[in-house]
């Protein structure tokens, strides 16, 4: 809401003895209101990790109590890990061709130096150490085809035998092109997770080395339906089921940029989703090591997600043909199908009641990522409380019709997609308006500041000193709020008498 300018407060000032009643007035008022603001706006979002088993949830909550880093970080990057575990192999399914796979687009959104890489990497590193164990495998086996196929005489193996050389497996890859792409996710047809640190490097390098049309292409990979090309260079590629999940950090000013830009337009803003504190604190530094017992099980946890029994076909290591897959699709029973339906009720509702062509595309995919939540959940607890044995047969169990996606477990993936939804709004929200990009300290300050009257520099600033000392806050020091009066997107600055006015 922008104000209203009112420069007749300025002509109109009374003498000089009124002018200091009035600030004193104004700062009066403005620290009671900021205390009503800041109870609003230190509200944290729920992060609901009660749905996890409790082993999983033991595994956050060690690291999160040892480091304090956000817990929101250890939740997502948790919940899309257990994702890429499971893969291509199992899905949620609603209806006949209406399933939900364990893909996950996850972005941990926060400043500098808050903890984003420090907790994805404990939450990782299961995965690295499958993938490692790739490479060792890769390595025996390429010492057996090297023994088969020795050089030819001239010091060069030929065509055929170059490409019969095995390659090795991947679970995660950390930068590629979209050729590179393209090949591993043919080549690894269970799935892939695409992590950086900084997510903005693999943003970037979208169309890096071509005009195409990279970020099209991932989107229509987030389908998880077939997808093909022909190229004059690679010839005909088909990928059956492209599993691509994301995992990486952000900067909140960058991630503004995206739901500023082409990225919101073309609708991959709208399938990402975004862990997002709502206080970004950077804490103090722990010496030591947190206890490991909770990270065993989590590591138990994946373990036994990726070795789940599936339905591949994999093909002989020496031989081209291409690995059939197909998924185990775990049905939902009656209870959780009709609740999943009230969820996609209340979703169109929601669709309905805005104008917001941006939320109303981010209801729409949290719809479909209820799904792929589910069978996340829905096996995590299944590996979690079952014996070795029971593990192995759960192929089985769902052919016989003995296992289903429960509505407890739908319950839960609807928890999970509504507090992506809440930070989903909190972060469109931050692109209207640029208040919603300051800190909750900051922002109560501001919406605190005298509306429609103009006010001095050094009220603003008292203002702040007293929000400050009274709830023991930071970002408020006096060169912060000289800088953010200097901003033209939150104030104006009126030029007779050296007086600020609010523009929201």
């Amino acid at each position: 809401m922008t104000k209203i300018n009112t420069p007749n407060l300025i002509i109109q000032r009374p003498v000089e003895e009124k002018v200091a009643t009035t600030a004193t007035q104004q700062k009066g008022n403005s620290v009671k209101k900021a205390g009503e603001l800041l109870k609003k706006l230190d509200k944290e979002i729920k992060v609901p990790i009660e749905v996890f088993p409790p082993e999983i949830q033991n595994f956050i909550l060690t690291y999160y109590t040892y480091y304090k880093y956000p817990i929101d970080y250890y939740f997502a990057s948790v919940l899309t890990c257990a994702g890429v575990a499971i893969g291509n192999a199992y899905t949620a399914q609603y209806q006949p061709d209406w399933e939900g796979v364990g893909m996950l687009w996850t972005v941990l959104v926060g400043g500098s130096s808050i903890g984003k890489s420090q907790a994805m990497k404990p939450c990782l590193k299961p995965l690295r150490i499958i993938q490692e164990q790739f490479v060792k495998d890769n390595e025996k086996s390429t010492k057996i085809w090297e023994a088969k196929n020795p050089n030819n005489g001239s010091g060069k193996k030929n065509r055929i035998d170059l490409d019969s050389k095995p390659k090795p497996k991947r679970i995660i890859t950390n930068k590629a092109t979209i050729e590179k792409a393209i090949e591993l996710l043919d080549r690894n047809p269970k799935g892939l997770l695409f992590s950086r640190s900084e997510i903005k490097g693999w943003l970037k390098s979208m169309n890096q080395y071509n005009n195409g049309d990279d970020e099209e292409t991932y989107m229509e990979w987030w389908d998880n339906d077939y997808w093909s090309d022909d190229k004059k260079s690679t010839g005909f590629v088909y990928i059956k089921r492209p599993f691509s999940s994301i995992l990486g950090g952000i900067q909140t000013k960058i991630v503004q940029k995206m739901a500023a830009g082409d990225s919101a337009d073309s609708g991959f803003f709208q399938r990402l989703l975004f862990a997002m504190p709502t206080n970004e604190i950077i804490p103090t530094p722990k010496e030591g090591y947190p206890n490991q017992e909770g990270y065993k099980a989590y590591e138990k946890a994946i373990n036994n997600l990726y070795g789940l029994p599936n339905k591949f076909n994999y093909p002989h290591p020496d031989k081209s043909e291409i690995t059939e897959i197909i998924s185990c699709n775990i049905p939902l029973s009656e209870d959780a199908k009709k609740r999943f339906y009230q969820y996609r009720c209340t979703s169109a509702d929601k669709r309905n009641d805005t104008d917001d062509d941006v939320i109303k595309s981010m209801l729409g995919k949290l719809e479909t990522y209820v799904l792929r939540f589910a069978v996340i959940l829905e096996l995590l607890e299944f590996v979690c409380s079952n014996s070795k044995k029971t593990i192995e047969s759960l192929v089985i169990l769902v052919d016989e019709r003995k296992h289903f996606i429960s509505k407890e477990t739908i319950e839960k993936a609807i928890k999970i997609a509504d507090y992506f939804e809440e930070t989903g709004r909190r972060v469109t929200s931050r692109i209207e308006n640029p208040v919603n990009r300051l800190k909750p300290p900051q922002q109560a300050w501001y919406n605190s500041l005298p509306e429609y009257e103009t006010f001095k520099a050094q009220t603003a600033i008292e203002i702040a000193k007293a929000i400050r000392e009274k709830g023991n806050l930071k970002g408020l020091g006096d060169r912060t709020v000289k800088g953010l009066l200097r901003n033209k997107e939150l104030f104006k600055k009126v030029l007779t008498g050296g007086y600020y006015e609010r523009i929201y």
